[in-house]
């Protein structure tokens, strides 16, 4: 334990590090902010539920459809040049986005389908660059604190929407949003990350032949594809909690539109409790089989007791639980899988990451979706605690298999 408390007050110590880490915060918030807002907007204009969402779904779709092209940057340029180029190209965009918006609809969706594929770029190489620019044993500490800031960033974009939504308007938070990304963009440019490119021996791969060794990666190293497992699997619940957020109040408690905005409130305390205990507290039970089995099998058991909870207070504290302790696995095993990749694969390994977890989203969000309509909340948790016994059983076993493997 203080081996690993010291491991952590060195990161912040780093110059470099706290500027990569600031940069995640501030892009995060713009971004956030700049969706919700245009989720508003297009609920506005068509009263679709489906509509608005499907602002969300882009950030899910696009790396999807364009996952060689993803995969293919990813090897081909330094994780620098990725970040910075993808922060600076969008920053033209999104002030395209806020004067296409009211006028041009049709241009508008494409700029944002630029966005969303630049966002991808700027989440794909962030790994990259701190599995290459981190000492090993501070990789994994590096990594939950990277994705806790981005976490963090999501928890600012919505306490900003909270005050900005209604008192500006559309055009007028995406220039927020770009202003942010003038901002992300100067801090990365600082923070001295990897300017080189990885040399192969074949050669850069293209993108789908590197998005194939990546499976092959993970796939040969037990270890490895637990980890990549279990970040899908705490990737579900994010899916679920984005139908849960509205049919919990709404259909199960019958609180209205003012449930839906207290239970808001909750999850976003309960967003940044969990981004920060998975950042701060040292992630080893995440490598631990009988401890994954706690952070997979309580959320759902809380999911299904938030939904038979007849008490909005006991409801929502349950709820609130769910979504910290999901959060806390996710960031985890996050860090287990980059500080587990070997680092010359990473840049094919983050790709495939930045693809699939994606995909886990909209499928999971489909799936639960149509689940919660026909069954509702706690049909939705069964079917959550059912698969989590799956991934459980799934990720005993790969543990057995890296026997007598060294465990991370």
């Amino acid at each position: 334990m203080p081996e690993d408390t010291g491991r952590g007050a060195a990161l912040w110590r780093s110059r470099p590090f706290l500027l990569l880490w600031s940069a995640v915060v501030v892009s995060s918030t713009g971004t956030v902010l700049a969706v919700l807002a245009l989720s508003l907007t297009m609920y506005g204009r068509t009263h679709s539920n489906l509509a608005a969402g499907l602002v969300t779904a882009t950030q899910w779709v696009v790396p999807l459809l364009l996952a060689p092209t993803l995969a293919t940057l990813s090897i081909r340029h330094p994780p620098r040049t990725l970040i910075v180029a993808a922060e600076c190209a969008s920053i033209p965009v999104v002030v395209a986005l806020g004067l296409l918006v009211p006028a041009q609809p049709a241009a508008a969706a494409a700029m944002l389908v630029v966005r969303s594929f630049l966002d991808a770029v700027s989440k794909t190489a962030a790994p990259i660059a701190v599995r290459r620019g981190i000492a090993d044993s501070s990789v994994a500490r590096a990594v939950a604190a990277i994705e806790a800031a981005r976490l963090y960033g999501a928890v600012l974009g919505a306490l900003a929407g909270s005050v900005l939504l209604g008192r500006l308007s559309l055009t007028e938070i995406l220039m927020c949003n770009a202003a942010c990304l003038v901002v992300s963009a100067a801090l990365y440019a600082a923070a001295a990350l990897p300017a080189t490119v990885a040399p192969r021996p074949a050669g850069p791969d293209r993108g789908f032949t590197a998005l194939r060794r990546g499976v092959t990666i993970v796939a040969r190293d037990p270890l490895l594809w637990r980890a990549f497992l279990l970040v899908a699997g705490t990737t579900v619940p994010q899916a679920l909690h984005n139908v849960g957020r509205t049919a919990l109040p709404v259909e199960n408690l019958g609180l209205g539109a003012a449930g839906v905005g207290l239970l808001a409130v909750v999850t976003t305390v309960a967003l940044g409790a969990g981004a920060f205990l998975g950042s701060v507290a040292p992630s080893g039970a995440a490598r631990a089989p009988d401890a994954t089995w706690g952070l997979l099998l309580i959320p759902p058991v809380l999911l299904c007791l938030a939904s038979v909870l007849p008490d909005a207070t006991a409801s929502f504290a349950a709820y609130g639980l769910y979504v910290v302790l999901f959060e806390v696995g996710y960031v985890w095993f996050t860090a287990t899988a980059v500080a587990r990749c070997p680092e010359e694969s990473i840049e094919e390994v983050a790709a495939l990451r930045t693809t699939v977890l994606p995909g886990v989203l909209f499928v999971s969000l489909c799936g639960f979706g149509l689940l919660v309509d026909l069954a509702g909340m706690l049909g939705g948790g069964i079917g959550y605690l059912l698969l989590a016994i799956v991934i459980g059983m799934s990720q005993s076993r790969l543990h057995r298999r890296a026997q007598p493997q060294e465990v991370i």
